[in-house]
This record gives structure tokens, sequence and C-alpha cells, in this order.
């Protein structure tokens, strides 16, 4: 499990919630993403949040909801403060950190699906899911509710 979280911040560390069209949003350069990688991992606790959003590129309202998400400062900074992160991941990606995350959630019949995982003894266990969440203020309110 470990190695899941771990590959999971690689990912994280090389495409952000961007796709991979900014820059590395954790470490400076490629030497440090392992040492980010393990200082990132070691700083969750039982009972830390993270937040997935399950969707394509192709998905109007997925795209909706991540640029929703992205530009609500309100939403931005309660997701700062109150989870380990909020992250986009792209089903139609064939990488090994989207195979492993559906690996754990599976396949979502609809999209944008969003997954509240808490961690627990070393894992991050899936709490409850959000099916076509329309905005950054309801996906807060349900984080609020479901934490």
């Amino acid at each position: 499990m470990k190695n899941l979280i771990v590959l999971f911040l690689f990912g994280v560390i090389f495409m952000g919630c961007c796709g991979g069209k900014c820059k590395p949003t954790y470490a400076s350069s490629p030497e440090q993403n392992n040492e980010v990688a393990e200082n990132v991992l070691s700083k969750y606790e039982n009972g830390d949040v993270l937040i997935l959003q399950l969707s394509a590129s192709w998905c109007g309202p997925c795209q909706t909801l991540k640029n929703s998400v992205k530009s609500d400062k309100e939403a931005q900074k309660y997701l700062k403060e109150e989870t380990k992160g909020y992250f986009v991941l792209d089903i139609d990606s064939r990488d090994s950190l989207t195979m492993a995350w559906l690996k754990k959630t599976g396949r979502p019949k609809t999209i944008p699906t969003v997954v509240l995982f808490y961690y627990k003894d070393g894992e991050w266990f899936e709490k409850t899911r959000f099916v076509a969440p329309s905005s950054a203020k309801t996906v807060v309110n349900w984080v609020k509710n479901n934490k």
C-alpha cells in the first residue's frame, strides 16, 4: 500500500491537477521527487482525508467541476485546510498511477464522481462517493457532511 501512495504522490508531483501541462507542483527538480514524496507520505495521520475526482478530458461536466473547484477561493481554502488535497484523475489514462487508483475505486459508472478517502493505519480507505456534483460549493458541502 505504501508503494501505491508513493506512486500516487509521484503523479501529483509530476502532473498536479492540470494533466501534466504545468510545472511540477511540489518538487523543483526531478531529483527531489523521491524525497518530496516520502516527506509528504510521512505527514499522513489517522483520520486524514483526501478527495479524488474521477474525470475524463472529453467530459464537459467533469471539466466544469474541475474549473469550478480551481477557481472558487472559498472551496480552495476549505479543501487546503481540511483535507490533504483534491486531485483530478483522468479515467482514460493508462498510466500506472491511474490504473492503481481505478483498481482501488473501481471504474465509475457516471462521471464526474468525487470520492472521499480517509487514512487509517498506513492505508487509504474509501468512505463515500458523490456522483455528478455540479459545483465546488456542492463538493465542499458534501465533504463537510461526510468528513
